[in-house]
């Protein structure tokens, strides 16, 4: 039977030629050398380090492109007759019972890279959602009537801190009513908690994409907080998903660091400076958080002084004078300042003072004495002196002719004239004290 025969022969034949079943041997991820762990094989690229059958003394390089490079990660390894090498055919799956969720891939992140001249061929585009520092997601696996914030942390007005990684306040409360939705944004506040704004007025709900709500949204200023995102609420909104959720974060904006306001002398813009110092006894700034302002108050007397600046108003009568830069006290005057009055003290001394009153010597010259026919100016001196127990009032008559004070007398001490006229009588009536223009 030579058909069988040579069926016989072929076959054995096959079975010299053909390749055995691969010999495994499980291992361990990387070698630790001179207190420090490695994995993957220095200028080799694609091949690790294993431990054979998890002994120290049996360390191979195997080329690897099944699993990730983590150390002491369990593994089997074959022997590749054809290229004369040990590769990683994958993990050591009945080392555990439970690996968890991760399927330990091997190291492949350029393939998802855009580099200016070497990118990979399964590039990643990556939108603001996936960032996660601070990001507004919905609340556990379903969303709720709030949202979650991821943690990271902020600098914020000089001082380093930890916000986030907790939900947001109960946002239903906003919810509208009838055919309409409106925005609750979320924001972190200066204590770095969750906080909302609600936009008013309520709007069409037609407008749902991001550059359609954005005319809706609250207002908030630099002082107030950071903004994270906003959720769009109608009024049949049972919870908060990824559809109602717009991610806000100013990732390129710089918020809270320029000035909040743009100084102006007499509505010239001055140059922006870091710092707005005010200095002086009497001038002071607070802040108004109730009016979103930093108030400057000046008070008292103690003003910022110097050229162009003034601490009081002078006044002439009624007459407000022009605004100078000094206030020059000529002859025997002195200055001083007066803490207990808090006030500037003038005064004078010597024979040359000021005169506060003319004083005229009125008298008549007809018998009648019904009426003063003429006056005399007296000498200026150093005081002026009531005697004697026969002055009875002293008046302020602004109708009088003369604007005077009215001194009235009576009695036999009387002031008179030492040497009156000829012709005249002491005549006990008025004597006028007329204030020195």
């Amino acid at each position: 039977m030579p058909g069988i025969r040579r069926l016989s022969k072929s076959i054995k034949k096959l079975d010299i030629t053909k390749e055995d079943v691969a010999q495994e041997f499980p291992g361990l991820l990387g070698v630790w050398f001179k207190d420090s762990q490695y994995v993957e094989v220095p200028g080799r690229d694609g091949y690790v380090y294993v431990r054979l059958r998890s002994n120290l003394n049996e360390v191979i390089q195997a080329y690897n492109s099944s699993v990730s490079p983590v150390y002491d990660l369990p593994v089997i390894v074959t022997r590749d007759k054809t290229f004369n090498r040990y590769i990683v055919s994958g993990r050591d799956l009945g080392r555990y019972g439970d690996w968890g969720t991760s399927p330990y891939l091997p190291r492949h992140g350029a393939q998802h890279s855009f580099g200016d001249e070497n990118y990979g061929g399964d590039i990643v585009w990556v939108y603001d959602r996936q960032f996660m520092p601070l990001s507004l997601r919905p609340s556990g696996s379903a969303g709720a009537n709030n949202a979650f914030v991821e943690g990271d942390v902020m600098y914020w007005d000089g001082e380093w801190g930890y916000a986030g990684d907790t939900g947001t306040p109960d946002m239903f409360a906003y919810k509208p009513t009838g055919a309409y939705q409106n925005l609750v944004l979320v924001y972190i506040n200066s204590s770095r908690n969750p906080a909302l704004l609600v936009s008013d007025p309520i709007f069409d709900p037609s407008a749902t994409g991001l550059s359609q709500i954005i005319p809706y949204l609250p207002s908030l200023s630099t002082n107030q907080g950071i903004p994270l995102g906003a959720v769009r609420l109608q009024s049949g909104t049972e919870r908060i998903t990824w559809r109602e959720i717009y991610d806000l974060r100013p990732l390129l904006n710089q918020a809270n660091w320029s000035a909040p306001y743009q100084v102006e002398d007499e509505g010239t813009p001055l140059t922006m400076r870091k710092y707005l110092n005010f200095k002086g006894v009497g001038i002071w700034a607070i802040d108004n958080p109730g009016d979103d302002s930093t108030d400057i108050s000046v008070s008292g007397s103690a003003m910022v002084g110097g050229s162009g600046s003034y601490g009081h108003t002078i006044m002439d009568d009624a007459y407000e004078m022009p605004y100078r830069p000094r206030l020059n006290f000529i002859g025997d005057l002195f200055v001083q300042d007066n803490p207990g009055l808090d006030s500037i003290d003038v005064g004078w001394t010597g024979s040359n003072q000021i005169a506060g009153h003319y004083i005229l010597w009125s008298y008549p010259f007809r018998a009648t004495g019904t009426y003063f026919d003429d006056q005399e100016e007296m000498y200026i001196e150093d005081w002026l002196d009531f005697r004697g127990n026969s002055v009875v009032t002293v008046t302020d008559e602004e109708e009088s002719s003369y604007s005077a004070t009215e001194i009235s007398i009576s009695g036999t001490h009387v002031m008179q004239q030492e040497n009156p006229p000829t012709g005249a009588y002491i005549f006990p009536g008025m004597l006028w004290l007329k204030p020195y223009t």
